[in-house]
């Protein structure tokens, strides 16, 4: 980190940062007695240390408070994307099919779900519309109050996965709903493939950015509701040094996300 960082820097990459920070002080975020705190309620509680600035469809930009300047100059991430055989996989409801993973050919196979298991292939976990409704419901609870209500009545609706999409497209969410989307479905692929004992492969992300994608050691994590925050910060540490160089967070910011926090 530079004491003087001359660019903002998006939420993603703070959050990721001060995950990470708190791992190697043994403590986590959001921390256990308020696992429901998010990025820009903490953020909030120090306007003197830092400024916050919401954008449309977008991930908010945080700046040191004597350079509110910074948070018009735009920040620009490459958009993520996973292999599409995979993400169809993940994410496709196929109640008739079952999707395996070959790994000596890097495919996927589908065969009806009575088959018999045959040897050389991994099961993917297959998702459903209840699963699907969870993680668009997640979703929501990134957005503001105005952009959730046209989505959560699309969610209400008889075909809710397809009035999802289109009301994401009415609200010029897609960036925003693309960028979570790929998150969830690479934290899936991730946990799959260690408990599978398959290495992560590069070729199963795509972006900008190769370094992206979660090739890390995997730590021992404490509950469930740490996964997330665990994988924002495999996602940071497979960052080049040059990438780390560029990262801009004002240390104050850090330390105060990780200090004791007095009560209110």
């Amino acid at each position: 980190m530079r004491e003087h960082p001359n660019t903002a820097i998006s939420g993603a990459r703070l959050r990721a940062f001060i995950v990470q920070a708190a791992l190697t002080q043994g403590v986590s975020f959001p921390p256990a007695d308020e696992p429901d705190l998010k990025l820009s309620q903490l953020l909030l509680r120090y306007p003197d240390v830092c400024v916050v600035a919401r954008r449309q469809g977008q991930d908010m930009l945080v700046a040191p408070a004597d350079r509110p300047e910074l948070l018009t100059e735009p920040v620009t991430a490459p958009l993520q994307s996973v292999r599409q055989d995979l993400f169809e996989a993940f994410t496709r409801i196929t109640p008739t099919r079952r999707a395996f993973y070959s790994p000596l050919e890097d495919k996927v196979v589908y065969y009806p779900v009575d088959a018999p298991m045959r040897e050389g292939i991994e099961a993917i976990p297959a998702t459903s519309l209840e699963l699907e409704l969870v993680i668009r419901r997640e979703f929501l609870s990134s957005l503001e109050p105005a952009q959730r209500e046209p989505l959560s009545k699309a969610l209400l609706g008889e075909n809710p996965l397809g009035e999802f999409g289109v009301a994401v497209r009415k609200e010029r969410l897609q960036r925003a709903w693309h960028v979570y989307r790929t998150r969830q479905v690479i934290w899936r692929i991730d946990q799959w493939a260690s408990k599978i004992g398959v290495p992560f492969r590069d070729s199963w992300v795509t972006s900008g950015a190769a370094a992206l994608s979660p090739r890390v050691a995997r730590t021992a994590a404490g509950s469930s509701g740490e996964h997330f925050e665990l994988t924002l910060a495999r996602l940071l540490e497979g960052l080049s040094s040059e990438d780390l160089s560029r990262i801009t967070v004002p240390l104050d910011v850090v330390l105060k996300a990780l200090a004791p926090r007095q009560s209110r």
